[in-house]
């Protein structure tokens, strides 16, 4: 079990500003000023990785726009071309000045663009005992399907009544090629089309409505999402021939999910139809609540948005003219100011370097959106 990395740490309401931070200057030391250097070892008790901050001459991969990554340690080359493994003081100097931060009750600088970005959540925990995912509010599974358009400034569902799925080997009849394995949406309507047509009669199996390949049977559209692990099924849309509207609000949810958040890769296909004026309708699926739809998404379990962002969660009340603790040390620059920090780290030099053979684990890294790594979990609390 890998556990996570970092630890949390309760937000400081108010900010602790020493009483001489407006004296702070590098023109003017203090008089009972002093200065120092220290020498310190660092011995690693756990594997560590630092990534290469270039990759010319490195193993590398390409990320999606092309750009070259290293695979390697973080180095740089010596005259005979060996290399000279390092920690970056840059690493060192962050990692001590959030400590200090903690410490000291000082600001906790924080990127507003960044923590101002919507933030969803789709959770799919599994009941061992049953396979089934936990029915709890944060499962957005929809029961019902349609079409979203926009008149004037309404939204509203063209809809499709219950959804109807439809089996791999069924899609096969029309499409020989089909592969449900395919990674996104966009990859599957580029290779295999817009199939608005397909034709197919019903099979109730339990609770669900099933669809089979039918020659002369009812004609609908077959939409297909983006692949997940146990992926069955892709589903048959029917309109009814009924309108139903949704509010400004769980269309501004929608918008915030999936065309707002560049990382939805199905959602920013859908965004572009959206907006392009193709005339295609983006099919979505949606669930509701006292008779009124109260949220819709890309996929049958679709992710909610959350009501606050992490900006929400993060006020402090601040002096912007004064500096903390922190600052005083490691320096700010802000609009109005600039100042120098009073602390230099070196790069740590490697005196030893082992390798282990190459692993294929996911690293933890702090993810807003995983709720069971910020709340404690209690048992059978759905």
């Amino acid at each position: 079990m890998i556990k996570a990395p970092y630890n949390f740490v309760p937000l400081n309401e108010k900010v602790f500003y020493p009483f001489w931070d407006k004296n702070i200057s590098h023109d003017i030391p203090f008089e009972d000023g002093e200065s120092a250097m220290l020498d310190i070892t660092v011995t690693s008790k756990t594997p560590i990785y630092i990534r290469n901050h270039y990759a010319d001459g490195d193993s590398y991969y390409e990320d999606k726009k092309g750009n070259k990554i290293s695979t390697e340690f973080c180095h740089f080359k010596d005259k005979t071309g060996g290399k000279q493994y390092y920690i970056p003081a840059s690493s060192i100097k962050g990692m001590i000045r959030n400590v200090v931060e903690i410490m000291s009750f000082s600001k906790i600088n924080i990127d507003e663009k960044l923590l101002s970005k919507p933030l969803s959540v789709r959770d799919m925990t599994q009941d061992k005992s049953t396979g089934k995912i936990f029915n709890h509010d944060m499962v957005a599974t929809a029961k019902k399907c349609g079409f979203l358009v926009k008149d004037g400034e309404n939204y509203f569902i063209e809809d499709c009544g219950n959804v109807v799925t439809i089996k791999e080997n069924e899609i096969r009849y029309l499409i020989p090629d089909y592969n449900k394995d395919i990674e996104t949406a966009e990859e599957k309507y580029s290779q295999f089309g817009h199939n608005d047509n397909f034709s197919f009669s019903k099979m109730q199996k339990d609770i669900r409505t099933i669809a089979l390949y039918s020659q002369n049977g009812e004609v609908g559209s077959l939409v297909m999402t983006g692949f997940i692990d146990n992926k069955k099924n892709e589903f048959i849309f029917k309109t009814t021939g009924k309108r139903v509207s949704i509010s400004k609000t769980v269309y501004e949810d929608f918008q915030k999910v999936y065309f707002e958040n560049e990382d939805a890769i199905d959602g920013q296909y859908w965004k572009k139809e959206w907006k392009s004026g193709s005339g295609r309708k983006v099919p979505i699926f949606y669930i509701e609540k006292d008779k009124q739809v109260s949220a819709i998404g890309l996929t049958q379990i679709f992710k909610l948005a959350y009501k606050k962002t992490l900006l929400d969660a993060s006020y402090q009340t601040t002096e912007k003219d004064r500096l903390d603790l922190a600052e005083t040390m490691f320096g700010t620059v802000r609009e109005s100011m600039a100042l120098k920090g009073r602390i230099q780290f070196s790069h740590l030099k490697s005196t030893h370097v082992s390798y282990e053979s190459q692993k294929s684990e996911i690293l933890g890294s702090p993810q807003a959106t995983y709720y069971p790594n910020y709340l404690e979990q209690m048992a059978n609390q759905w």
